[in-house]
């Protein structure tokens, strides 16, 4: 398995307890911030290993972090981490105003998103009634 969410602090250390747990090599580069580098040395130590399989958790980024990425490049590669959450909020005002010219537009939009929070819900709901649109909230339970 391949620690590749140089994201979230924790996963990492994560992985390599589950890792421990299954009898499962993980393979990690601490301080390395690129998880395409981290995923394609990986396969090459795999490789020399013999592996005939390799697994790569990774951050399972939304599309909110395509902005940033799109706006700003990779993080702690192209800016530094410190910067990230100025970013996340200026890209979160991007992709509202794109939501509220698809509405304005009479386009369908789908709002794919975890919305833990009532606070949030209750956010998104009235901005886009605001915009002129009906929302739906449906609920998929996961098994």
């Amino acid at each position: 398995m391949v620690a590749g969410d140089v994201y979230r602090p924790a996963a990492i250390d994560q992985l390599k307890v589950l890792g421990e747990k299954i009898q499962v090599t993980v393979y990690s580069e601490d301080g390395v911030k690129d998880p395409v580098k981290i995923a394609q040395n990986a396969i090459k130590e795999a490789k020399l290993k013999g592996f005939n399989t390799v697994i790569i958790d990774t951050a399972g980024r939304l599309s909110i972090d395509e902005e940033v990425w799109s706006m700003n490049g990779r993080y702690g590669i192209d800016y530094p981490a410190e910067k990230y959450r100025e970013y996340l909020d200026e890209a979160h005002i991007r992709l509202r105003n794109k939501l509220v010219k698809l509405i304005q537009d009479n386009k369908q939009v789908v709002v794919d998103s975890s919305f833990w929070q009532r606070s949030e819900r209750d956010e998104f709901k009235q901005l886009v009634e605001k915009s002129g649109g009906k929302w739906r909230l449906i609920y998929l339970k996961a098994p």
